[in-house]
C-alpha cells in the first residue's frame, strides 16, 4: 500500500535518520557587521526608527530596512553598489547562481550557525534575474512556517537591485531529533500535492 505512494527511485534508510536540534539565536544583534557587508558606511547619521520598528538606514538613494522580525530589505539606487561578475552586461544562469551565492556566503553564514544558505529557485527574464535561496542544516532544508525563503535576489544585469534576507541563527546542540517514521512522512506527503 505504502509502495504505490513511493517515487520509483526513493531510498529507504533501515535506520531512522535523527537530526540535532537546533537552538535559535538572535542574529542582528549588532548590524555593524551587515552594514559593512553591503557596503553600507557603519557609522552612518541617517539612521531612522519607523513607527512600526523597522530601522530605515540611507546610503545616498540606497536604503536599507532592518525589522523587528530579523528580515532586512535592500534597495538600490542609481549607482550600483553591490555586483557580482559576468562576461556579459546579463549574466547566465550560473554566473548569476554563483555570483549571488557568493555574496550571500559573506552576509548569512557569519551569523546563521550550523545553517548555510542553497539555491532554491531561479528564474531569468531578459536582463531580470530572481534568485530564491533557502537555508540548509547537514543537507536537510529549514522552512519557514509562513512560507517564504532565507534570501531572494533581483539582478537587473549584474547589479543587486533588491535583496531580501530572513536571518536566523541556528546552533546545534547535543540532544538528537528524530525525524518522522516513515508511514507518517507518506501520510504528509501524500496529503500535499
Amino acid at each position: 500500500e505504502t509502495a504505490d505512494l513511493l517515487a520509483p527511485c526513493s531510498l529507504l534508510p533501515e535506520e531512522l535518520p535523527s537530526l540535532p536540534v537546533l537552538i535559535q539565536g538572535d542574529p542582528l544583534a549588532d548590524t555593524g557587521w551587515l552594514l559593512s557587508a553591503l557596503s553600507f558606511n557603519p557609522r552612518t547619521r541617517t539612521r531612522y526608527l519607523e513607527s512600526n520598528g523597522t530601522e530605515l538606514i540611507t546610503d545616498g538613494d540606497r536604503a536599507l530596512r532592518i525589522r523587528p522580525d530579523q528580515s532586512v530589505y535592500y534597495q538600490s539606487g542609481r549607482a550600483p553598489i553591490l555586483k557580482i561578475s559576468a562576461q556579459e552586461e546579463t549574466p547566465t544562469l550560473r554566473e548569476a547562481a554563483v555570483g549571488t551565492g557568493a555574496l550571500l556566503n559573506t552576509v548569512l553564514p557569519p551569523v546563521s550557525g550550523a545553517a548555510l544558505p542553497y539555491l532554491k529557485s531561479i528564474r531569468q527574464n531578459g536582463a531580470v534575474t530572481n534568485l530564491q535561496f533557502d537555508y540548509q542544516v547537514g543537507g536537510v532544508p529549514i522552512r519557514f512556517s509562513g512560507g517564504g525563503c532565507a534570501a531572494e535576489v533581483t539582478l537587473t544585469g549584474t547589479t543587486v537591485t533588491s535583496l531580501i534576507l530572513r536571518f536566523r541563527q541556528y546552533t546545534a546542540s547535543e540532544e538528537q531529533s528524530l525525524l518522522l517514521p516513515l508511514p507518517q512522512a507518506l501520510a504528509v506527503a501524500a496529503r500535499d500535492p
